[in-house]
């Protein structure tokens, strides 16, 4: 009996909204996750980061790197 209950309710369009929930979350872990890969590439520092005559590598500083992420939280609350 439950289960033909729950059966009459669930129609295509329930279906499409359900699968675009999980694309929707999908992709905002993979936008993050892009983000993060480009900061740890080695150009990306030596672009945008600063140069350490200690040891010789170029690095983003930490105040920016937390901006980087942070902000673009912003974004994603007005836009929704």
């Amino acid at each position: 009996m439950l289960a033909s209950h729950i059966t009459q309710h669930f129609n295509l369009t329930l279906a499409l909204s359900c699968l675009l929930f999980a694309v929707s979350q999908f992709n905002y872990g993979f936008d993050n996750q892009a983000f993060a890969t480009t900061q740890a590439m080695d150009a990306f520092d030596k672009q945008f980061g600063e140069y350490s005559s200690a040891t010789k590598t170029w690095a983003i500083p930490a105040y920016f790197l937390s901006l980087l992420n942070s902000l673009n939280y912003i974004g994603f609350a007005v836009g929704s």
